[in-house]
Order: C-alpha cells, then sequence, then structure tokens
C-alpha cells in the first residue's frame, strides 16, 4: 500500500503540471487486495467511469493500517467491488436463476433490437482513496488511462467487468 501512495503522489505531480481538470483515484480492493490500483482519467474518459462504483451504505472501519507521510491527506470511500455477468453468456435456465438469486443489481440493454439483461455480483469492496484538489471541482471516476491521457495503463490491471462506480465532490 505504501507502494500504491508512492505512485499516487508522483501521478499527481505530472498530472498538476497539465493545468486541466483531472481524475487521480486509488482503488483498494477488499479482499482481493491484488485487484487495487491507481487510476487516472483526462477528459471525457472522467465522464465515462461517473456511474462505475456503488457506494457501500453498510458502516465498516478501513480494512488496512497504512503508515504513510501522507494518508492522513486522503479521504475513502466504501464501495461495492464486483462484476457483470451477461444472461446472454449463461448455458441454462437453472445457471440464469443461480445467478439472479446471487446478483445484487440488474440491469436491461436494448441490444439490436432485443433486451440484454446484465447481473452485478458483489466481490466485496472497493475503497476509493484521493486527496482533494482546489482544481477539482467535482471529482468523479477515472479511467485506466496514464496522465497523459493516450495509453490506459495502472499500476495493476483490472477488466472493465470488474470496475465499479463512484463519485466524490469536493
Amino acid at each position: 500500500m505504501y507502494q500504491l501512495i508512492e505512485i499516487y503522489l508522483a501521478w499527481q505531480e505530472k498530472l498538476e503540471q497539465l493545468n486541466q481538470p483531472y481524475y487521480l483515484k486509488i482503488w483498494l480492493a477488499d479482499p482481493e487486495f491484488m485487484d487495487s490500483q491507481i487510476v487516472a482519467a483526462l477528459g471525457t474518459e472522467i465522464d465515462y467511469y461517473n456511474n462505475l462504483f456503488m457506494q457501500n451504505e453498510e458502516p465498516r472501519d478501513f480494512p488496512i493500517d497504512i503508515r504513510h507521510p501522507s494518508i492522513g491527506k486522503f479521504v475513502w470511500e466504501r464501495c461495492v467491488n464486483g462484476y457483470y455477468v451477461l444472461e446472454s453468456d449463461l448455458e441454462t435456465e437453472k445457471d440464469i436463476n443461480e445467478v439472479r438469486k446471487k446478483a445484487i443489481r440488474t440491469n436491461e440493454t436494448m441490444i439490436e433490437g432485443r433486451i440484454e439483461r446484465s447481473y452485478f455480483m458483489n466481490t466485496g469492496d472497493i475503497w476509493i482513496g484521493s486527496i482533494s484538489k482546489k482544481r477539482q471541482h467535482h471529482l468523479t471516476l477515472y479511467s485506466r488511462g496514464g496522465p497523459t491521457g493516450v495509453v490506459p495503463w495502472s499500476a495493476r490491471g483490472i477488466s472493465r467487468s470488474k470496475i465499479r462506480r463512484t463519485t466524490l465532490r469536493t
């Protein structure tokens, strides 16, 4: 975790030099810590990620004791981590019923004239952390794009199907 904060601070310095709005957050997955990463976005990518995470309203203490000189500057928000299962990827009615029972949210999207259902499966928490910036009036979610916004990258890759949404306001 110490290294994630160091990377965050380095990216923050570079992003500040661009003198434009940006999104920069640490995503700390619990219990899937290996899915943790730093995420940055510029431009339209900020809007894309605005609705990825669902806030987890249940109270819970932050899961990790972090010893870093800058940790006190961070604000953390607990969100739901998980992934979507497409109904069209399921082979039997039994599979569909099992997924429906476990899903915490169902979405319906019209694709080529038919309704595609997707089911959100909870895998734990994702803690979203950032340092407030005067320049950032509304912090929305991140892309996996780095400070240049050109090539998608992260401290640790994660598929879009496992990414969810949060919005932080300063």
